[in-house]
């Protein structure tokens, strides 16, 4: 009966304190501390990750809780082969535990990924102080096809097609009033094309 009493205050101490704590946990207000929590270092880089983290955690904490006083109760009066159950509701605060530690580690192992896909995105540039349209009207204007005048006096072919070819040269050029050239030459070889397709 001796060893019924002193196992039962051992997990009815333990049932307490995971009650208290999972409690805390699930409501997001479990204080920041060394000591009760979770022991991972990206729930700890803010308090908003450790809350997040801590309500993932706290329904299975608050349910490990429940199995030890479910232990307590059953240590109290075990005897022969109850202690089976007293083990299998060990066993269901150990695992309930456990699987909470894993949820938040694998909550935090996203935030973290996250964390580094944002970070690489800024470090590339392409935020919003980035630069990546910095060059944006450059790359359109160097897109552009270069500037062609045959297109402005509906020439196919280009200009070297055309019969008032070189008529703008400097070479047998006549002077006009406004002070440019003319090169009477180039325009009179265009008229003598002129009257030759006409014919």
């Amino acid at each position: 009966m001796m060893v019924n009493v002193l196992v039962a205050s051992v997990t009815g101490i333990a049932a307490a304190a995971q009650l208290v704590a999972g409690g805390l946990a699930w409501s997001g207000k479990l204080p920041g501390n060394g000591v009760v929590g979770l022991n991972i270092p990206e729930v700890r880089t803010s308090r908003e990750r450790w809350d997040a983290a801590h309500r993932i955690a706290g329904p299975l904490w608050t349910l490990s809780g429940v199995a030890l006083v479910f232990a307590t109760l059953i240590a109290v009066v075990a005897s022969g082969w109850m202690w089976l159950a007293f083990a299998f509701a060990l066993l269901c605060a150990v695992v309930a535990q456990g699987v909470a530690g894993y949820m938040a580690a694998r909550s935090a192992a996203v935030w973290a990924m996250r964390d580094e896909i944002e970070a690489s995105r800024n470090d590339a540039g392409c935020g919003d102080g980035g630069g990546c349209g910095c060059c944006g009207d450059g790359a359109a204007e160097a897109s552009e096809e270069p500037y062609d005048p045959s297109k402005d006096c509906g020439v196919a072919g280009g200009c070297g097609s055309c019969a008032l070819n070189g008529s703008c040269e400097q070479s047998a050029a006549a002077p006009l009033a406004g002070g440019g050239h003319v090169n009477v030459d180039a325009v009179l070889r265009a008229a003598s094309q002129s009257d030759n397709s006409q014919r």
